[in-house]
Parts: C-alpha cells; sequence; structure tokens
C-alpha cells in the first residue's frame, strides 16, 4: 500500500515511483463467468480487492476494524440480562470451548471461555445454556458431544463447519457488525475479532484466525447470531452442511 501511494504521489520527492492498477477482471485468460460468480458470492470490498486490485482499508479483515470497534462497548449498560439464544464454539486440542450468549436487544450478556475435559464441558454447557436455544459446533470432536447434548435436553442444535458454511456463517456476522445490530464488551472478544481475517485461494474465501491465534470466540458470536437470523422457534436448521436432528419431545 504504502508504494502504490508513493506511484501516486505529486511529491516531487517520490517523482521516480509510478504504481498501476490492473485488476483480475482485465485478465483476459480469466473466464469472465468465474468473475461474475465471484462477484455475485464475495462481498464488494473483497470482490474489489481479489479482483479489481483496490486494497480494502483494513486488510484482510473481512469485519472491518471501525465496525467492531463501534460495537464494542466496555460500559455497556446491559437492557435484559436473560439470554434469548447461545452459540458454543467447542474446544479443539489447543483452542478453548467458548459460550456466548446474546439478549433480544443483541447484546452479549453472556461469555465464557475455557478448557476442561469433555465430560466437565458438557456439563458446563448445560449449566450455562439450560433451556434456552443454543447453537453447537459439532465440526469433527464435537459430534458426539452435541449428540449427548440433543439427548440431554432438545434445545440444543448442531453446525458442521466446512469452507461453504463458514463463509456464509461469518458473511452473516459480518452484516450484522457493520449494521451495529451487535453489543459487546468483553476485549477478548474484540481482540479475536480484530485478529480475523480471510485468504483468497483457489477462488474461495477462506476465513479463519491467523497462524498460532485462536478464533473461537468469533465462531461462537456467528453461530449466535445464525441461531437469531433463522429464528429459534423454528427449530433445526436446514442450509448449507449445517445438521438438523429432531428435537424430543417434551410429555
Amino acid at each position: 500500500m504504502q508504494l502504490f501511494a508513493k506511484g501516486q504521489s505529486n511529491d516531487p520527492e517520490d517523482a521516480e515511483w509510478a504504481s498501476f492498477r490492473r485488476g483480475t477482471i482485465h485478465n483476459p485468460f480469466i473466464d469472465p463467468q468465474e468473475i461474475e460468480a465471484a462477484r455475485r458470492e464475495l462481498p464488494p470490498d473483497i470482490f474489489d480487492q481479489e479482483y479489481r486490485g483496490i486494497p480494502a482499508d483494513d486488510g484482510g479483515n473481512p469485519f472491518g476494524i471501525k465496525a467492531i470497534a463501534d460495537c464494542f462497548n466496555p460500559a455497556m449498560v446491559m437492557r435484559d440480562r436473560q439470554p434469548y439464544v447461545f452459540g458454543v464454539d467447542l474446544a479443539s486440542k489447543h483452542d478453548y470451548t467458548w459460550i456466548i450468549g446474546m439478549n433480544r436487544q443483541g447484546q452479549v450478556v453472556v461469555s465464557e471461555r475455557f478448557q476442561f475435559d469433555w465430560p466437565t464441558t458438557k456439563k458446563r454447557i448445560l449449566e450455562v445454556c439450560g433451556r434456552t436455544p443454543t447453537l453447537v459446533d459439532e465440526t469433527g470432536v464435537g459430534d458426539p458431544v452435541v449428540a449427548d447434548l440433543i439427548a440431554e435436553r432438545g434445545n440444543f442444535e448442531g453446525f458442521r463447519f466446512s469452507a461453504t458454511s463458514k463463509q456464509m456463517l461469518m458473511v452473516g456476522l459480518r452484516n450484522d457488525i457493520q449494521l451495529g445490530q451487535i453489543q459487546f464488551d468483553d476485549q477478548r472478544l474484540k481482540d479475536e475479532l480484530d485478529m480475523f481475517c480471510y485468504e483468497f485461494k483457489e477462488g474461495r474465501v477462506i476465513f479463519s484466525a491467523p497462524e498460532g491465534l485462536h478464533d473461537d470466540g468469533v465462531c461462537a458470536l456467528a453461530l449466535c447470531r445464525q441461531l437469531v437470523r433463522q429464528g429459534p422457534a423454528r427449530g433445526a436448521l436446514r442450509a448449507g452442511d449445517i445438521i438438523t436432528r429432531p428435537r424430543r419431545l417434551r410429555s
């Protein structure tokens, strides 16, 4: 970005510099149908950066640093402390289980992160989430955990992450953040959102934390927002790689 700016500058000190922008959309060897498919599927600023050669102000952060800052409020006054939905990202070997609960106003009223063994993890999830609608990551090691939670209570649903389903989830979270529909006061969550990034690889956007960092809170928040968008009263979700199971009837 700095070198490109030198080439665009009118400063006499930069007179020997020149820079040009020629995006992928002008490449005659790229199938126009691929470009149009990307235009439909990608957020506008990501398309501009990857196909039109216009760098985004926030680099590789898909949410927008300013938008994240606008949603972060350390002095947040909770209008309603009762969670409306929960999102849970389960720990793998080196990560954290993170539980996020949100009220009807879009405020994060529960944000709990821990590393326990699986029996203790399941017990804590049941204690925190109670019978509130909850969407849980069931990718990999999470599958039997979610199965046990569903067998215990009927308010749990599973979500399986893949490249496609995670992109859908993060694009939805991005829209909610940029529209200011979320408010939170957890600095750890802000740090994860700030560090979150995307990589454009083989025509696909891959959302993740940088190597060596975590995105557990981001995923839990995204699961929470997904359940808000779908409507917790609608029962099992039915899009992409989301796994659905019948709810157990209560007598």
